[in-house]
């Protein structure tokens, strides 16, 4: 009786831990998906995005087969992959931005340069 009470609670332990499991790796692919779907409405460069499309195709098919911690860990690199699609994204328009600021900074000090070129010259004919 006793072995039965056991065998039960383990067997309702596995239930939710597979029931569980299988909504992580819902919520991964339905999260790598929304991040896909970002990426094209953001016209990533879908270059980079190519290793993030497999592992989100890896992860659907493997959910399919009823492959759960190898659809897990794909999803979750294909998460990891979209991220990093959008942080070298952020990366490139930061260093574009930079490279403005930067250019505007000298454009300002050789202005600043020529004026005070202009004021020397000024105080000097006085």
């Amino acid at each position: 009786m006793k072995l039965n009470q056991v065998l039960g609670a383990l067997s309702l332990m596995l239930l939710i831990g597979c029931a569980s499991n299988q909504s992580l790796i819902d919520t991964s692919i339905q999260q790598a998906e929304a991040l896909k779907a970002i990426a094209a409405e953001n016209k990533a460069d879908s270059a980079a995005t190519v290793n993030a499309d497999q592992k989100l195709s890896e992860a659907i098919t493997l959910n399919e087969k009823g492959e759960s911690d190898p659809a897990l860990l794909a999803a979750n690199e294909s998460l990891l992959e979209y991220r990093l699609v959008f942080a070298l994204e952020t990366l490139n328009a930061l260093e574009k931005e930079h490279d403005l600021l930067l250019s505007g900074v000298k454009d300002a000090k050789t202005y600043n340069e020529v004026l005070l070129r202009i004021f020397d010259k000024t105080r000097r004919a006085k």
